[in-house]
């Protein structure tokens, strides 16, 4: 089993390095996981942050199927195995993260618009913790398929 994600580190990852949720759920799968190059994970996935700027799909959400995508990618043309692997890998993690928050929506997630100063306070405390079970379901869904 790979390292996980713990509070502390997403905590340094969000406040510490002022990276976006998105970018957290990447760093994760990059240094953690070894799916891919850190650096490359962090520009990836920078405008992913917010519902991309625009209160739409959670950035850990975004950030997590992205990680899933390198777990088990699908990359070669007309491999429909591979990809409807894939498609239940993403399936599952949007239900859990669902049936956990309520939404994948970053707007609902906050009750509001990411743009909206209003809204920081809620972010400070709720966006940590969407990143963290991003990241421990992603965990789980690569190990459950190692079994």
């Amino acid at each position: 089993m790979t390292a996980k994600m713990t509070p502390q580190r997403v905590n340094e990852i969000l406040i510490d390095q002022h990276m976006g949720c998105s970018q957290c759920v990447m760093a994760h799968a990059a240094q953690d996981l070894g799916l891919m190059d850190e650096k490359l994970a962090l520009r990836a996935s920078g405008g992913l942050q917010g519902g991309c700027f625009g209160g739409d799909v959670c950035g850990a959400v975004a950030g997590a199927v992205m990680a899933l995508g390198l777990a088990f990618p699908y990359d070669t043309p007309n491999d429909n195995d591979q990809k409807a692997l894939l498609v239940s890998k993403v399936t599952e993690f949007r239900k859990r993260f669902t049936e956990k928050h309520g939404s994948l929506i970053c707007r609902e997630l906050l009750g509001g618009s990411f743009a909206d100063p209003a809204i920081l306070p809620i972010m400070r405390v709720k966006c940590p913790q969407f990143c963290l079970d991003a990241c421990n379901i992603v965990d789980d869904i690569i190990e459950e398929s190692k079994q």
